[in-house]
C-alpha cells in the first residue's frame, strides 16, 4: 500500500531555518534602515547618495524574509513556533520595559562598549524590543503559520473533492 511521507523533517527543519533566519532578517533589516537614516540625523529625507551598504543590507534581510515566507509554505511550525516566542517577547519587552532594561541594559552596555556588529546589535535590540517591533514580527509570523497551513488544509481537502469525483465519473 502507498503511503503519505512523514511529515516529521519538513517541521523540524522548518523549526531550524526559521530559527536561523529570523534573526539575520531582523538584524539586516534593522541595521539597513539605521544606516540608510542614521541614528542622530536630521527628521528630513537624505539628499544625499544612499549608503550602499544599508541598500545591499535591506536587501539581504529580504531575501531573509523571503526565504522565511518560503519555509512556512514546506511548513508552518517554524513560523508557528518562533512567531509565538517573539511575540511573547516583544510584548514582554513592551510592558515590562523598566524591569527589562534592569536586567538587559548592563549587558546591552557591554555590547555596545565592544564597538562593531555587537555594538549594532545591543543598538537594534534596546530599539525595538521595548518598541513593539519585536512583537509586531512575530504577529506576521503567526498570520504566516496560519495562512500557510490553511492553504495546505484547503489544497488537500480540494485534492480529495477532485479525487472523488474523477472516480465517480469513471
Amino acid at each position: 500500500l502507498p503511503s503519505i511521507p512523514s511529515r516529521v523533517p519538513a517541521h523540524l527543519w522548518s523549526l531550524l531555518l526559521t530559527l536561523l533566519l529570523l534573526p539575520v532578517a531582523w538584524f539586516c533589516s534593522a541595521d539597513g534602515v539605521t544606516r540608510l537614516f542614521p541614528r542622530g540625523g536630521a527628521l528630513h529625507i537624505a539628499t544625499t547618495t544612499p549608503n550602499w551598504g544599508g541598500v545591499g543590507e535591506v536587501a539581504l534581510g529580504a531575501v531573509a524574509l523571503f526565504l522565511l515566507v518560503f519555509i512556512a509554505r514546506w511548513s508552518s511550525l517554524g513560523a508557528f513556533v518562533w512567531g509565538i516566542v517573539a511575540f511573547v517577547c516583544g510584548v514582554g519587552g513592551m510592558i515590562a520595559a523598566p524591569q527589562l532594561a534592569d536586567y538587559l541594559n548592563p549587558t546591552l552596555d557591554a555590547l555596545d562598549r565592544s564597538s562593531g556588529f555587537f555594538s549594532n546589535v545591543a543598538y537594534h535590540l534596546s530599539a525595538t524590543l521595548p518598541t513593539g517591533v519585536i512583537a509586531l514580527s512575530g504577529a506576521v509570523l503567526i498570520a504566516l503559520g496560519f495562512v500557510s497551513h490553511g492553504a495546505r488544509r484547503k489544497g488537500r481537502k480540494d485534492y480529495i473533492a477532485q479525487s472523488t469525483i474523477d472516480r465517480i465519473d469513471q
